[in-house]
């Protein structure tokens, strides 16, 4: 019986990264820290240009033939939202590709939830930038977000360094005053930024502009929020408040089965961001309405993260017509969860995580 073979490439604004795995659903080959590439921000050729070379060192390091048929191939990109330049790319993947049998290409918010179920739920990313989908079980759609830092990004890392430096330069402006004092925020950007006044960010808002390394200044914030800088804390529950919108956003069109698996709605987090949980958290749940003198917007969900790397789903994504074998358990983690109390002691006492045997038995 001829083995098959499984390619997902993630990218995003700031990295790419790969896997291949078998049809048994086991990693055979993976690569991290590949540059950046984002469609809009690289452009087809040169998408083509590192799909090849990645699929290559994937073989590489497998120990197979250039020539080794891959049965399953999916991009999941940042940018990757149009179904026309999504078919654009596709065509041209396939022609470049010759030893590919199936190329798929999706938005990089699609292969987390590919990971975890194959009958849907709710992405949520919060990293360099921000995204939010919802995919239903019949396969229908809403997206929020996912519109770039010129048109978007609210809640990501590139989000909350802008508003802290906005937060900055109003107060030294006199324009408007911040809810915190701003000392601690501003030294950390004058650090972040390696300048000496705020005429020299002008430098790396405009020429020399690099949104992974503006983002990256929100690493040194949540490292403030730890410390107790009471701004830095609430940047973070202005990120929790518009990261809960994006949910309350999508809402409308859950299809009401998701809601009746073992875990109530799956919602998987992705992002760097989601690691200060603790400080997004009280904006979070308080748009959602969970404290105990509000009505609740969501009854029931568990908010969980990934324990392997988004291009997995990926590579389940491109498994069309064929089932990849999944252990649930192993994938995710629960971090948080509204409306569970019983399913989680469940599955504390070894009651096994399963999504989508869950909803197929609705």
């Amino acid at each position: 019986m001829n083995k098959k073979y499984f390619v997902g490439i993630e990218g995003g604004a700031t990295h790419a990264s790969a896997v291949m795995i078998g049809g048994d659903g086991k990693v055979i080959s993976e690569l991290s820290d590949e540059p950046a590439m984002n469609f809009w921000l690289v452009g087809m050729e040169k998408c083509c240009e590192m799909t090849v070379d990645m699929i290559g060192k994937l073989k590489a390091q497998a120990g197979l033939k250039l020539d080794t048929i891959v049965n399953g191939l999916a991009l999941c990109l940042s940018g990757c939202e149009d179904p026309k330049t999504n078919e654009a790319l596709r065509l041209r993947i396939s022609e470049v590709c010759e030893s590919v049998d199936y190329v798929a290409i999706a938005s990089d918010t699609q292969c987390p939830l590919a990971a975890v179920s194959d009958a849907g739920g709710i992405v949520l990313i919060s990293g360099t930038g921000s995204n939010c989908l919802l995919i239903n079980p019949d396969g229908s759609e809403a997206r929020c977000g996912g519109w770039g830092h010129m048109l978007g990004d609210e809640g990501s890392a590139w989000w909350i360094a802008n508003k802290a430096v906005k937060f900055c330069m109003d107060d030294q402006d006199n324009f408007e005053k911040p809810p915190y004092n701003t000392d601690f925020v501003w030294k950390l950007i004058l650090n972040h930024f390696k300048i000496d006044s705020r005429f020299e960010l002008l430098q790396h808002s405009y020429k020399d502009f690099n949104k992974s390394f503006f983002a990256s200044l929100t690493k040194k914030l949540s490292e403030g929020a730890e410390s107790g800088d009471p701004l830095c804390r609430h940047l973070f529950r202005m990120a929790g408040e518009v990261l809960a919108r994006h949910l309350i956003s999508v809402s409308p069109k859950i299809d009401p089965a998701l809601h009746n698996t073992q875990f109530g709605l799956p919602i998987v987090c992705i992002g760097s961001v989601w690691k200060s949980w603790k400080y997004l958290q009280p904006g979070f749940l308080d748009v959602l309405g969970l404290y105990p003198s509000q009505v609740p917007r969501l009854t029931r969900f568990s908010l969980m993260r990934l324990n392997v790397s988004a291009p997995f789903g990926a590579a389940c994504y491109s498994a069309q017509g064929c089932s990849i074998p999944r252990k649930y358990d192993e994938i995710v983690q629960v971090f948080y969860s509204h409306g569970m109390e019983n399913e989680i002691s469940n599955l504390k006492n070894g009651g096994g995580l399963d999504i989508v045997n869950a909803i197929a038995a609705q």
